[in-house]
C-alpha cells in the first residue's frame, strides 16, 4: 500500500519540483539559481511546464536571433484569455498573418517618422500639462508622486494620439486603476499556468477577475467610439486622430487571412502596451523609466542625488566626465583658439559652438541617465516565449512546447558583460556606444527581434521629452524622510516592474 502511494504520489512531486525556488521577484530568483549553477540556459520543471530560462547575452542572441523564426510566439497565461483579449492584442497573438498586419498598422500610422513628426504637438502637451501639475506642487512645497505623474502624461498623450482629447477625470482614474490591478493579476502566481490541465476551472478565479477589467477598459474605448461615429454622421469636421484613421480603414486586418479593421482592432492597438491598457502602472519604475532616476546599490534602500539643471546626477564621475567631453568637443570646435581671440564673427561662431556643444554634451548626458536606468530596472524583465518548433540551443535540445522565458533583468547586470553591474553608473554609456534597439546583445531592455516593443520609437522620445522638462524646470529634493532613510527600492513584479513604495520628490521651482 506504501508503495502505491509512492507511484500515485512521485509524479505531482515531480511537477512540482522547481516551483519552490520561484519568489515574488522572479527574475531575480533565477538569476540567483542560474549563478549557483553556473547555467546561462537551464530547464526547470514549473508544474507540469517545461521552462527553459536564458540568462546570458550569448544564449540570449541564439534564442532571439539566430531561432526568432521558432521561438517569436508569446506563452500566454491564463488570464490573458480573458474576454477573448489575446485575439485583439498584438502583444499575445502569435506571429501569423493578423499578428503582421497589426503591426504593419502600428508602425505606419501610429509609430511611422512621419506620424512621430505630427505628434510632437501632442507630446508638448502632455508634457506641459505635466509641468502644470508639478508647478501647482512646487508652489505648495509638495511632494509629486514622480511614478503617478509621469503615468498621467503617459496616458494624456494616449488619449490625445487616439481621440484628440483627454480623458475626462472620472474615466481617468478608472484607467489608472484597471491597469493597476491588471498588471499586478496578470503576472501573479497561477495555478492555472503551472498546470494547464486545470485551466478550466480557473481554480483561484483569476480569469474570472481579469474579464471584469478588460469588460470595465473595453466599455471606455467603445464608448470613444459610438461618439466619434455619431460625429461623423452628423457631418462634423474629421480630427484625422488613430481613430479617424482606423474608421476609414474597417474592413482591412480582422480575420487570419484578411486584412479587416474592427472595433476589436481599435481596441487591441489601444492595449497593445498591457493586459487592458496602454500606460504603465502608476508606481512603474521603469516602462517609461523614472524622470528622477535614483542611485542604485545592493541595498533595497539607496541614497539618491539632488537633481537639477547642472546635472542630473551629484557624486560619481559622470558629471566630471561630461564636463570633460563639453570642453573637449567645445575646443574642437575653437580649432585651439580661445573665445575671446581673432575676428568677432569668429568670437560670435565661437560662442555660439560653444554653446551648441554644452546642449549637445547635456543632451547625451540626459541619454546616458534614461540606458542606465533602463539597464537596471528593464520595463519587462522576464517576458515569455513558446518554441514552435524543437530547435537545438548550445547543444541542448528544445521541444516544441517548451516555455522559454529571457531573464532581460539578468541579462542587462551580466558580469562578463559590464564592469560592476550592480552599480549606477550611466558615464558607461558616455564611454561606448551602446544602444537598446535590439542589437547590442548585454542591453536589451525592450527584447530584440521580432517581438521587440512597437512603441519604442514613441517612447524613446517621450521620456526624453518629459525627462529633460523636469529637471530643467525644476531643481528636486526628497522629503526629510526619505533623505534620512534613503529610496526604498523594493520591487513590485507585475506586467512592469514598479517600486513597492512609490518615488516622491519636492521641486523647486528653477526662475
Amino acid at each position: 500500500m506504501p508503495a502505491f502511494f509512492l507511484a500515485l504520489a512521485l509524479p505531482i512531486l515531480l511537477m512540482i519540483v522547481n516551483l519552490h525556488q520561484l519568489d515574488h521577484l522572479p527574475h531575480r530568483s533565477l538569476a540567483r539559481l542560474a549563478a549557483r549553477h553556473r547555467a546561462p540556459l537551464m530547464s526547470l520543471r514549473l508544474g507540469a511546464v517545461l521552462t527553459v530560462v536564458a540568462s546570458s547575452p550569448d544564449v540570449a542572441r541564439e534564442v532571439l536571433q539566430r531561432h526568432n523564426a521558432y521561438i517569436a510566439a508569446r506563452s500566454i497565461g491564463d488570464s490573458m484569455r480573458a474576454g477573448s483579449h489575446c485575439n485583439n492584442s498584438v502583444l499575445c497573438l502569435p506571429p501569423r498573418h493578423r499578428w503582421r498586419a497589426l503591426r504593419r498598422l502600428g508602425a505606419t500610422e501610429l509609430f511611422s517618422p512621419p506620424r512621430l513628426r505630427a505628434m510632437e504637438p501632442l507630446r508638448r502637451e502632455a508634457v506641459s500639462t505635466l509641468l502644470r501639475h508639478v508647478s501647482d506642487h512646487a508652489a505648495r512645497g509638495a511632494a509629486v508622486d514622480v511614478g503617478a505623474a509621469a503615468h498621467a502624461a503617459a496616458l494624456g498623450l494616449l488619449a490625445r494620439t487616439m481621440f484628440s482629447g483627454d480623458l475626462d477625470p472620472r474615466t481617468a482614474r478608472e484607467v489608472s486603476d484597471v491597469v493597476d490591478e491588471a498588471s499586478v493579476l496578470a503576472a501573479g502566481p497561477n495555478v492555472s499556468d503551472f498546470f494547464p490541465a486545470l485551466a478550466a476551472a480557473d481554480i483561484q478565479g483569476v480569469r474570472r477577475r481579469m474579464a471584469r477589467l478588460v469588460k470595465r477598459m473595453y466599455a471606455i474605448i467603445d464608448d470613444q467610439i459610438e461618439q466619434r461615429e455619431g460625429s461623423r454622421a452628423a457631418g462634423e469636421a474629421r480630427k484625422n486622430d488613430l481613430l479617424d484613421v482606423m474608421l476609414d480603414k474597417e474592413g482591412e486586418v480582422e480575420e487570419e487571412g484578411t486584412d479587416d479593421v474592427s472595433h476589436n482592432t481599435i481596441r487591441g492597438l489601444f492595449t497593445s502596451r498591457g493586459p487592458v491598457s496602454g500606460p504603465a502602472p502608476r508606481s512603474a519604475s521603469s516602462t517609461t523609466p523614472s524622470p528622477l532616476p535614483t542611485k542604485r546599490s545592493g541595498s533595497p534602500r539607496a541614497t539618491a542625488p539632488t537633481v537639477g539643471v547642472g546635472g542630473h546626477l551629484s557624486g560619481s564621475g559622470f558629471g566630471a566626465l561630461s564636463r570633460k567631453r563639453r570642453g573637449e568637443a567645445a575646443e574642437q570646435e575653437h580649432h585651439g583658439e580661445g573665445p575671446l581671440l581673432g575676428h568677432p564673427r569668429r568670437w560670435l561662431a565661437a560662442v555660439w559652438m560653444a554653446a551648441a556643444a554644452a546642449v549637445a554634451a547635456a543632451a547625451e548626458q540626459e541619454q546616458a541617465v534614461v540606458k542606465e536606468t533602463l539597464r537596471l530596472h528593464p520595463p519587462v524583465p522576464l517576458p515569455p516565449y513558446e518554441a514552435e518548433a524543437t530547435v537545438e540551443i548550445q547543444g541542448y535540445t528544445i521541444p516544441k512546447g517548451t516555455k522559454v522565458l529571457i531573464n532581460i533583468w539578468a541579462i542587462n547586470r551580466c558580469p562578463d558583460a559590464w564592469i560592476e553591474p550592480n552599480r549606477f553608473m550611466p558615464e558607461r554609456f558616455l564611454e561606448a556606444e551602446i544602444n537598446f534597439m535590439g542589437r547590442d546583445f548585454h542591453f536589451i531592455p525592450f527584447g530584440a527581434g521580432r517581438r521587440i516593443y512597437l512603441g519604442l520609437p514613441l517612447a524613446y522620445r517621450m521620456v526624453h521629452l518629459m525627462l529633460g522638462s523636469l529637471l530643467h524646470r525644476f531643481r528636486w529634493t526628497l522629503p526629510a524622510e526619505v533623505e534620512k532613510n534613503g529610496v526604498d527600492m523594493r520591487e513590485r513584479f507585475g506586467l512592469a516592474l514598479s517600486l513597492v513604495v512609490p518615488l516622491h520628490a519636492i521641486p523647486q521651482e528653477i526662475h
